[in-house]
């Protein structure tokens, strides 16, 4: 079972983070996944030099234990695709881990909800990791 969370803030200066609609602020921290859980984030970034893409992502487990991680660059292409694309290595590296119980969390409401709610290929290469 894989459960999908999305989050959505944006840097304000230097005092930390403030929630997608600019008003209130607020704090971020990872939280544990449940008992018997592990937790994938994933995110992508440009290279303001170069304007390549580059993803990341780690695995934790309820004790904060890293299991795996993964970080690439993938090249010229999109934001969104770039989280994406982190999002689905992130769980093929789950898969290739045995790991079934599986929260993951995005930093991007444009990935959760193309991969909450899209049809076609997105849905279709990304279902059997998702649980579908």
């Amino acid at each position: 079972m894989v459960l999908l969370y999305g989050m959505l803030w944006v840097k304000s200066g230097t005092s930390g983070y403030k929630a997608y609609n600019g008003r209130t602020p607020v704090s971020l921290c990872w939280n544990p996944p449940p008992p018997d859980f592990f937790k994938l984030n994933t995110d992508g970034a440009v290279h303001q030099s170069c304007w390549h893409e580059y993803v990341g992502g780690l695995i934790k487990d309820t004790n904060d234990k890293w299991v795996a991680c993964l970080s690439m660059n993938i090249g010229l292409c999109s934001i969104t695709f770039a989280e994406l694309w982190g999002g689905y290595q992130g769980l093929m590296l789950a898969d290739s881990l045995g790991i079934t119980n599986l929260m993951v969390e995005v930093d991007s409401m444009t990935v959760v909800c193309l991969l909450s709610h899209s049809h076609g290929w997105i849905k279709f290469t990304c279902s059997s990791h998702l649980g579908y």
